[in-house]
């Protein structure tokens, strides 16, 4: 514990019940009692103020056997296992002086001190012993670097509670307080509540600082010792408040929570809506497929069907002529030998166009053509201008395909019969915004015939064809020149 040995008393026999040999010793570390070998000490815990221990005297005149117990701060008393201060020095703290030796008179009931300015006489009393108490205050309050609060002479003690944003989480707090006796020696224990729930360690420093605090209510109390040992009584405290953040908020939170919620739905909508979508297209696409094996069933049904019905009929009348009617049979013949031929050709076109889910627009450009100049074999007189031009990852559907081959069959069969053309000139365009442009024009159209042109179905038929692919139909003539034009909408590849 200690080695330096300032003073030692020796307890006489009949001062413990027990009558063991016990003997007491003053160290700078406080008074240390040994009996039997077992020590205990008694330090400033236990009521000692002030080391070292300069004197142990028996107290001859009072009841009971009592110890007075001298250091450099005041005058103690130790009674039944315990020390409490009777009486302090406040002329040696004044002065600054140091107690060279000390010793009791018992039949004066003094206590004398010998100092090296000289001696001093005190008279050992059993009461409390007249100390002031220190006043402590809590002089400023800093967040960061910036002053919230600062206490003022002529003001009153901060009452109300401070309110700080979220970010304000560095606080630092000063202190102070104010004793008339060894004011060097005065000592601070603090605490800061609810982070804190004990008392901080003594200590001369006089500010703290407080480091990413969280939301919350606070209060910071500090208390001071004078060098007595003597406390404050009164604490001083400050009260502040450090706001949630905006995101903790329950207005942020109930905004969260609905734009998530409308996240959600909109979410589940969304995705709802994009089956049902998907689920509308496949319908659409399995009623595009069922309209179009229905029109392709009129169409054999109505063209293929037909001209085997002439076959059949032709046959059964060659069946009746007689030799002697050679001339009407290979009349009848030649006539049932041109319908197989048209009737195969049907069946060729259908069958090109649903080989494949889709095809591109260069290559229905080339078939298209290849059929265009078979038609126009038996016309020489008649010049082609065939151009495909534009992107050709455009794609068409086998629908929208065999459509607008009957479109230009139609428009190519009424300007042979009817416009007596030159020239025939047939554009087919596919642009970058996904539409498909057929432009076929002759040179063979005068005005009389206008009537004859817009009076019969090729051009109501040609119409309805294009409004079955979801395109738009447009017919126009002047003196010399007729021109039939198509534009339906296409997907790109």
């Amino acid at each position: 514990q200690s080695n330096t040995i300032f003073c030692l008393y020796e307890e006489p026999s009949t001062f413990s019940v027990s009558q063991k040999e016990v003997v007491w010793f003053g160290t700078d570390v406080g008074l240390i009692r040994f009996e039997e070998g077992q020590s205990k000490l008694f330090a400033e815990k236990e009521g000692l103020c002030g080391v070292p221990v300069m004197g142990i005297f028996l107290n001859e005149n009072s009841k009971g056997d009592k110890l007075l117990i001298v250091t450099p701060k005041g005058l103690h008393q130790y009674e039944h296992n315990s020390i409490r201060l009777i009486q302090t020095f406040p002329f040696l703290s004044s002065e600054n002086i140091s107690i060279n030796d000390v010793h009791y008179s018992a039949s004066s009931n003094l206590l004398w001190i010998a100092t090296p300015n000289g001696v001093y006489s005190l008279s050992v009393e059993e009461r409390a012993p007249k100390i002031i108490p220190p006043k402590v205050l809590v002089t400023k309050m800093f967040v960061d670097t910036s002053l919230i609060y600062e206490f003022l002479p002529s003001g009153n003690v901060q009452e109300q509670l401070i309110e700080l944003e979220h970010s304000q989480n560095n606080v630092m707090m000063e202190y102070a307080s104010l004793s008339f006796v060894s004011e060097s020696e005065v000592r601070y224990r603090f605490r800061l509540e609810p982070l804190e729930k004990t008392w901080s360690l003594l200590t001369k420093d006089r500010h703290v600082q407080y480091r990413n605090l969280n939301d919350g209510e606070y209060r910071f109390v500090v208390e001071s010792l004078n060098g007595d040992g003597v406390s404050s009584g009164q604490e001083a405290q400050i009260q502040f408040v450090i706001a949630i953040p905006y995101w903790e908020s329950w207005w942020f939170l109930s905004l969260s929570g609905f734009a998530f919620s409308g996240l959600l739905i909109g979410t589940i909508i969304y995705v709802s809506q994009r089956n049902l979508k998907r689920k509308l297209q496949d319908m659409e696409r399995q009623q595009a497929l069922q309209n179009e094996r229905e029109r392709i069933s009129r169409d054999l049904h109505d063209n293929v069907g037909a001209q085997l019905v002439n076959i059949i009929s032709g046959l059964e009348l060659v069946g009746r002529f007689s030799e002697s009617k050679q001339t009407e049979m290979r009349s009848v013949l030649d006539s049932l030998q041109g319908d197989a031929r048209a009737t195969m050709s049907l069946l060729r076109e259908t069958i090109w166009a649903l080989q494949s889910s889709s095809m591109t627009t260069d290559k229905f450009g080339k078939e298209l053509e290849l059929y265009v100049r078979k038609q126009l074999r038996y016309h020489p007189n008649i010049v082609l201008k065939f151009l495909v031009d534009g992107t050709t990852r455009a794609t068409l559907r086998p629908v929208e395909a065999i459509n607008l081959m009957r479109i230009v069959q139609e428009a190519l069969s009424n300007s042979l019969k009817h416009a007596s053309p030159t020239l025939i000139e047939i554009h087919l365009h596919a642009d970058d915004f996904g539409v498909f442009q057929l432009h076929l024009s002759n040179d063979g159209c005068l005005k009389e015939c206008d009537e004859e042109l817009s009076g019969g179905k090729g051009i109501p038929n040609m119409e309805r064809r294009a409004r079955e692919i979801g395109g738009m139909f447009q017919f126009a003539h002047e003196d010399q020149t007729a021109s039939v034009s198509v534009s339906i909408p296409i997907r790109r590849s």
